[in-house]
């Protein structure tokens, strides 16, 4: 590490959330970001988060170039010891993280994106009150750097993300990208439902607009994944309150199709330098299986927002047969916990690898 970067932390007990904001909006102007590190989503999340955290700054001389939350949380090993994670802009607590964040990793300033990784890194390594340490959803970029924290680590999740690289000029998604199959059943799902009336795609971009749309895109929600064993986050007030702060920041659009002036798919979008991030959909059910709503209003905004001259669509991550159809880029994302030897981690690793065999023999 450069001998003028250094790192301080500072407790949110010493903070008020506005303090945060005038520092991360200011890095935020001088740095080229996702939008899950801009002060829109960071903000929102730290505003339903009653836990304590810390703010990571680095600092080269004086000047502030990279911006990091941590949360410390005890979980328990072997049921009864306590374990000491810390959790990069995350809490560890489903209530509060179930809005998930993608590309997670510090903000920097241009041109410091791997060096504020490393001073992180090194700061983490000389930190004793942790044993855990986790990362993600981070590409592979990401957490290689901070392979050299931990004497292991374990894949919590292993996902891949799709995207779309969008043109402009003489450029046709559907014939260029899609497939023939795909642009079958997206024509056939439009040819019906232009049966059955006016068929309309607009993107909505007002605040009041999207407010008043807000209410029906719950209702769809929440209908789609009711009695599953992944319920809507619309069910956990802070996903639902999270929801509602971004979407009141002009970077958060929604996508809609209506059949005789009635929305039928919605579509919300985080549109961030000239990438469109989809985030989620709320979509009418059809009784009729050619029907793909979806796939048919991903098509529209595709092309839309090419049109409007952005450079990726982005489908996120989440392995899916219609991202897959639909996209000419894959990636992976992954969370993981990088953790430091000890005798109660090796015995717990141990009864996992041991429970994972038994489970392996009784499936075959």
């Amino acid at each position: 590490m450069p001998s003028d970067l250094s790192v301080i932390t500072q407790s949110s007990k010493e903070l008020a959330l506005s303090d945060i904001a005038a520092l991360w909006l200011e890095l935020e102007k001088n740095s080229s970001t996702s939008f899950f590190l801009t002060w829109d989503w960071i903000g929102s999340w730290l505003k339903q988060l009653p836990m304590d955290f810390f703010l990571v700054k680095v600092l080269q001389s004086k000047r502030l170039v990279g911006l990091a939350v941590i949360v410390e949380k005890r979980r328990k090993t072997l049921g009864v010891f306590n374990t000491s994670q810390w959790w990069l802009n995350r809490s560890g607590c489903h209530a509060y993280d179930q809005c998930w964040i993608e590309e997670n990793t510090a903000l920097a300033a241009i041109g410091y994106e791997h060096i504020v990784n490393r001073a992180i890194c090194s700061f983490l390594l000389k930190q004793k009150q942790w044993q855990e340490f986790i990362l993600g959803m981070a590409g592979k970029e990401v957490y290689q750097e901070y392979a050299g924290i931990a004497d292991r680590k374990r894949i919590l999740i292993d996902d891949v993300g799709y995207s779309v690289t969008l043109e402009s000029d003489e450029w046709q998604y559907a014939a260029q990208v899609l497939s023939r199959k795909t642009r079958q059943k997206i024509r056939q799902t439009e040819k019906i439902l232009s049966s059955q009336g006016e068929l309309c795609f607009e993107v909505l971009t007002g605040r009041a607009d999207k407010n008043e749309q807000y209410t029906n895109i719950q209702r769809l929600h929440k209908f789609r994944w009711q009695g599953t064993v992944t319920p809507s986050g619309f069910e956990n007030m802070h996903f639902q309150a999270m929801i509602h702060n971004l979407i009141q920041n002009d970077k958060t659009e929604f996508s809609v199709l209506t059949l005789n002036q009635s929305p039928v798919a919605y579509l919300i979008n985080f549109v961030h330098e000239g990438k469109v991030n989809f985030y989620l959909s709320a979509l009418e059910r059809f009784s009729d299986p050619k029907v793909k709503v979806g796939m048919l209003v991903h098509q529209k905004s595709i092309e839309y927002y090419a049109n409007r001259g952005m450079s990726v669509y982005d489908f996120l991550a989440g392995e899916a047969r219609y991202k897959a159809s639909m996209s000419n880029v894959k990636y992976e994302q992954k969370m993981i916990v990088f953790y430091r030897e000890s005798t109660l981690l090796r015995i717990e690793r141990f009864m996992r690898v041991a429970k994972n065999k038994i489970r392996d023999i009784l499936i075959r």
